[in-house]
Protein backbone atom coordinates (compact mmCIF):
# COMPACT_ATOMS: atom_id res chain seq x y z
CA UNK A 1 0.00 0.00 0.00
CA UNK A 2 1.50 3.57 -0.88
CA UNK A 3 0.18 5.24 1.63
CA UNK A 4 1.52 2.50 4.88
CA UNK A 5 4.80 1.93 2.96
CA UNK A 6 4.03 -2.11 2.84
CA UNK A 7 5.20 -2.92 -0.76
CA UNK A 8 4.91 -6.38 -2.30
CA UNK A 9 6.63 -5.91 -5.42
CA UNK A 10 9.81 -7.61 -5.19
CA UNK A 11 8.65 -10.64 -6.47
CA UNK A 12 7.35 -11.06 -10.08
CA UNK A 13 4.30 -13.39 -11.39
CA UNK A 14 5.64 -16.48 -11.75
CA UNK A 15 7.92 -16.11 -8.18
CA UNK A 16 10.81 -14.69 -9.93
CA UNK A 17 13.24 -12.02 -7.82
CA UNK A 18 13.48 -8.85 -9.87
CA UNK A 19 17.57 -7.80 -10.59
CA UNK A 20 16.58 -5.98 -13.64
CA UNK A 21 16.72 -2.22 -13.40
CA UNK A 22 13.78 0.05 -14.84
CA UNK A 23 14.81 1.56 -18.40
CA UNK A 24 17.23 4.33 -18.40
CA UNK A 25 15.15 8.02 -18.74
CA UNK A 26 15.02 10.07 -22.01
CA UNK A 27 15.33 13.97 -21.24
CA UNK A 28 14.57 16.58 -23.27
CA UNK A 29 14.98 20.37 -22.81
CA UNK A 30 12.30 23.63 -23.49
CA UNK A 31 11.18 27.04 -22.87
CA UNK A 32 13.45 26.61 -19.46
CA UNK A 33 12.18 23.43 -18.70
CA UNK A 34 13.11 19.46 -18.40
CA UNK A 35 11.37 16.36 -19.10
CA UNK A 36 11.83 12.90 -19.35
CA UNK A 37 8.93 10.19 -19.83
CA UNK A 38 8.07 8.15 -17.05
CA UNK A 39 10.53 4.51 -17.23
CA UNK A 40 9.35 1.28 -17.75
CA UNK A 41 10.00 -1.64 -15.48
CA UNK A 42 9.24 -4.93 -16.55
CA UNK A 43 8.56 -6.35 -13.23
CA UNK A 44 8.33 -4.56 -9.98
CA UNK A 45 7.17 -1.30 -11.31
CA UNK A 46 9.14 2.23 -11.46
CA UNK A 47 8.82 3.29 -7.36
CA UNK A 48 10.94 6.89 -8.15
CA UNK A 49 13.25 8.89 -9.81
CA UNK A 50 16.33 10.26 -8.24
CA UNK A 51 17.39 14.03 -9.25
CA UNK A 52 20.52 15.73 -9.21
CA UNK A 53 21.69 19.19 -9.81
CA UNK A 54 25.08 19.77 -10.34
CA UNK A 55 25.91 17.41 -8.42
CA UNK A 56 24.05 17.83 -5.11
CA UNK A 57 22.46 15.85 -2.91
CA UNK A 58 19.32 13.71 -5.00
CA UNK A 59 15.81 14.81 -4.83
CA UNK A 60 13.48 11.86 -4.53
CA UNK A 61 10.08 12.37 -6.93
CA UNK A 62 7.75 9.06 -6.51
CA UNK A 63 6.38 7.45 -9.52
CA UNK A 64 3.10 8.17 -9.19
CA UNK A 65 2.11 7.00 -12.76
CA UNK A 66 2.49 10.13 -14.52
CA UNK A 67 3.42 10.40 -18.34
CA UNK A 68 6.01 12.63 -17.87
CA UNK A 69 7.73 14.58 -14.85
CA UNK A 70 9.05 17.96 -16.18
CA UNK A 71 11.31 20.52 -14.03
CA UNK A 72 12.68 23.61 -14.40
CA UNK A 73 15.92 23.68 -16.16
CA UNK A 74 18.64 26.85 -15.55
CA UNK A 75 21.22 27.07 -18.21
CA UNK A 76 25.03 25.94 -17.48
CA UNK A 77 23.44 23.28 -14.67
CA UNK A 78 23.91 19.51 -14.94
CA UNK A 79 20.54 17.53 -14.16
CA UNK A 80 21.23 14.17 -13.58
CA UNK A 81 18.29 11.15 -13.11
CA UNK A 82 18.09 7.74 -12.43
CA UNK A 83 15.05 5.89 -12.39
CA UNK A 84 14.98 3.27 -9.17
CA UNK A 85 12.21 0.16 -9.37
CA UNK A 86 10.84 -1.23 -5.84
CA UNK A 87 12.82 -3.75 -5.73
CA UNK A 88 15.84 -1.61 -5.63
CA UNK A 89 17.26 -1.97 -8.89
CA UNK A 90 18.66 1.82 -10.16
CA UNK A 91 18.52 2.50 -13.92
CA UNK A 92 21.80 3.72 -15.59
CA UNK A 93 21.80 7.53 -14.63
CA UNK A 94 20.87 10.08 -17.72
CA UNK A 95 22.66 13.41 -17.53
CA UNK A 96 21.72 17.00 -19.16
CA UNK A 97 23.36 19.78 -19.71
CA UNK A 98 23.25 22.58 -21.95
CA UNK A 99 25.11 26.43 -22.61
CA UNK A 100 22.97 28.10 -24.87
CA UNK A 101 19.81 29.85 -23.55
CA UNK A 102 16.69 28.00 -24.83
CA UNK A 103 13.88 30.46 -26.64
CA UNK A 104 10.36 30.38 -26.15
CA UNK A 105 9.58 33.40 -28.76
CA UNK A 106 11.14 35.61 -30.36
CA UNK A 107 9.02 38.49 -29.18
CA UNK A 108 8.11 37.50 -25.58
CA UNK A 109 10.65 36.00 -22.49
CA UNK A 110 9.35 32.76 -21.89
CA UNK A 111 8.25 32.74 -17.88
CA UNK A 112 10.58 31.01 -15.45
CA UNK A 113 11.91 30.73 -12.43
CA UNK A 114 15.13 29.66 -11.99
CA UNK A 115 17.29 28.99 -8.60
CA UNK A 116 21.00 29.38 -8.15
CA UNK A 117 23.24 30.21 -5.30
CA UNK A 118 19.92 30.21 -3.05
CA UNK A 119 18.92 33.02 -5.47
CA UNK A 120 15.10 32.14 -6.65
CA UNK A 121 14.99 34.91 -10.45
CA UNK A 122 11.47 34.73 -11.89
CA UNK A 123 11.78 36.33 -15.89
CA UNK A 124 8.67 36.35 -18.50
CA UNK A 125 6.36 38.41 -15.99
CA UNK A 126 6.48 41.06 -13.83
CA UNK A 127 4.53 38.61 -10.08
CA UNK A 128 2.45 41.23 -7.69
CA UNK A 129 2.69 38.23 -6.05
CA UNK A 130 4.79 35.05 -5.44
CA UNK A 131 4.05 32.01 -3.71
CA UNK A 132 6.44 29.42 -2.60
CA UNK A 133 4.42 26.20 -2.20
CA UNK A 134 5.43 22.38 -1.22
CA UNK A 135 4.63 19.40 -4.19
CA UNK A 136 1.67 18.98 -1.93
CA UNK A 137 0.41 21.95 -2.28
CA UNK A 138 1.34 23.79 1.64
CA UNK A 139 1.96 27.33 1.32
CA UNK A 140 5.43 28.11 2.37
CA UNK A 141 6.41 31.86 1.89
CA UNK A 142 4.14 34.23 -0.06
CA UNK A 143 6.47 37.40 -1.68
CA UNK A 144 5.03 40.85 -2.71
CA UNK A 145 6.14 42.95 -5.87
CA UNK A 146 9.68 41.00 -6.22
CA UNK A 147 11.35 39.05 -9.24
CA UNK A 148 14.50 38.07 -6.98
CA UNK A 149 14.09 35.78 -4.00
CA UNK A 150 16.80 34.46 -1.18
CA UNK A 151 15.48 31.02 -0.38
CA UNK A 152 18.97 29.72 0.73
CA UNK A 153 17.08 29.38 4.30
CA UNK A 154 14.39 26.90 2.62
CA UNK A 155 14.52 23.14 3.02
CA UNK A 156 16.42 21.41 0.09
CA UNK A 157 13.83 19.91 -1.92
CA UNK A 158 10.96 20.34 -4.72
CA UNK A 159 8.60 22.76 -4.50
CA UNK A 160 5.94 24.75 -6.86
CA UNK A 161 6.22 28.64 -7.25
CA UNK A 162 3.57 30.34 -8.38
CA UNK A 163 3.14 34.18 -9.69
CA UNK A 164 0.44 36.20 -10.48
CA UNK A 165 0.22 39.51 -11.97
CA UNK A 166 -1.59 42.39 -12.02
CA UNK A 167 -3.77 41.30 -14.97
CA UNK A 168 -4.46 38.67 -12.14
CA UNK A 169 -2.45 35.97 -14.98
CA UNK A 170 -1.10 33.13 -12.70
CA UNK A 171 1.60 30.84 -13.88
CA UNK A 172 3.34 27.83 -11.97
CA UNK A 173 6.43 26.18 -12.22
CA UNK A 174 8.50 23.68 -10.27
CA UNK A 175 12.12 24.12 -9.02
CA UNK A 176 14.25 21.97 -7.25
CA UNK A 177 16.72 23.53 -4.55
Amino acid sequence: NFFTGTFLYKVGDNGQADTEAPAKPEMTANEGNITWAACADALSGTKQYEVTVDGGAATIILDLDEASYTLPYTKGTTVTVAAVDFAGNKSEVASYYQTSTLIASQSEEAFAANCKDGILTITGMTPVKVTVSTVSGQTIEQFINLTVINVSNFTKGVYIITCTDNAGTTKSTKIVL
